[in-house]
């Protein structure tokens, strides 16, 4: 399947999605919302195609946006908020994580070029090219333990865990998560701090954490009804799970050393990623009808909601700025948000 139709196969399951959890009542009573420092859209900046994935480099602050169709990534500049660059991907490049310690980009892409299996490929942010490209499993995900400079990569198809090696830019093992025929991982995520590798799965409605040597997991907690991100707090230990919802999405708080959910933070319709600003203790929730749910990490609660532009489906947060940077699939654009007063 070309980049462009798994594209567009990707923006049909998401609207489909919308339709499901659009139907019947909503579980959750209406949010209530505190009061916040103001938090606006301070530019808006067109991009050359659909967005996907975005990611920020603390250290420069550059951003960078995946545009699956031109299997490129954009490379935008902080300061003049406009298109500096291009780093050439392989085809369809889906997700993007940084390593800020060793300046390094990782982006996740669906297929190689002859249109086999997936790949991550490694990226020297000083150079901005591609000194690596390492095959994995099909519709692969990707969580990077930064600390013990390891990445992990599990096969949404067939449930494959790879075990990456960045600075030999090779896979030293590969285990099956543990599953059965009614599992469906969805998202992935590291601690860095204790190396613990946690999964979503969207079918089974949990969050369990996976050994990545043998790729048995162990059920952490159920949430909600469609978990599908998943971000971790460092700080905290804390996972985050976005959880689709019927009607409302919502954020499950899950204490992994307690192997339960803790708190139920209602968001917009149909959320999309979450990433957490943790020096501020604040989340961000990009949702489908076009908001950003800003939250409250330590009062467990949502501040408010910014209008953010039509299909918002990813998000990055500059830990040093505070910055956050969405993308915008239905208008082809990125949102800078200032969380202005929180610094």
């Amino acid at each position: 399947m070309s980049g462009k139709h798994t594209l567009r196969t990707t923006f049909v399951i998401i609207g489909v999605l919308a339709v499901v959890t659009g139907c019947g009542s909503s579980r959750h009573a209406a949010a209530p919302i505190t009061a916040a420092p103001a938090i606006f859209v301070a530019a808006t900046v067109s991009l050359p195609s659909m967005p996907g994935a975005v990611a920020v480099d603390p250290e420069t602050h550059k951003i960078y946006v995946a545009t699956p169709d031109d299997n490129a990534i954009q490379v935008l500049d902080p300061d003049t908020r406009t298109i500096v660059g291009a780093i050439a991907s392989a085809t369809h490049p889906v997700g993007l994580q940084i390593d800020p310690a060793r300046h390094r980009l990782y982006s996740v892409n669906y297929a190689e070029p002859n249109g086999e299996g997936g790949s991550i490929e490694l990226i020297d942010l000083a150079t901005e090219q591609v000194t690596a490209t390492v095959p994995v499993g099909d519709r692969p995900m990707l969580a990077v333990d930064t600390d013990a400079n390891v990445a992990y990569s599990i096969s949404n198809k067939d449930f494959g865990l790879s075990v990456i090696d960045p600075e030999q830019a090779t896979v030293t093992s590969t285990a099956e998560v543990e599953h059965d025929d009614r599992s469906g991982l969805s998202e992935m995520a590291v601690d860095p701090a204790n190396h613990t590798l946690y999964v979503s799965d969207v079918v089974q409605h949990t969050v369990s954490s996976v050994d990545p040597n043998t790729g048995s997991s162990t059920q952490v907690a159920e949430v909600g009804e469609q978990p599908a991100a998943l971000s971790v707090d460092p700080a905290t230990h804390l996972l985050y799970a976005l959880d689709l919802g019927v009607s409302q999405g919502a954020v499950w708080v899950v204490d992994p050393a307690a192997h339960a959910k803790v708190a139920d933070i209602p968001v917009g319709y149909n959320p999309t990623a979450i990433v957490i600003d943790s020096p501020t203790h604040f989340g961000y929730v990009t949702n489908s009808d076009g908001t950003m749910s800003v939250l409250d990490l330590a009062a467990r609660s949502l501040v408010s909601n910014v209008t953010t532009g039509r299909g918002s489906v990813g998000a990055a947060v500059d830990p040093r700025s505070h910055r956050v940077y969405v993308s915008n699939v239905a208008e082809k654009t990125l949102s800078v948000i200032e969380p202005s007063g929180r610094h």
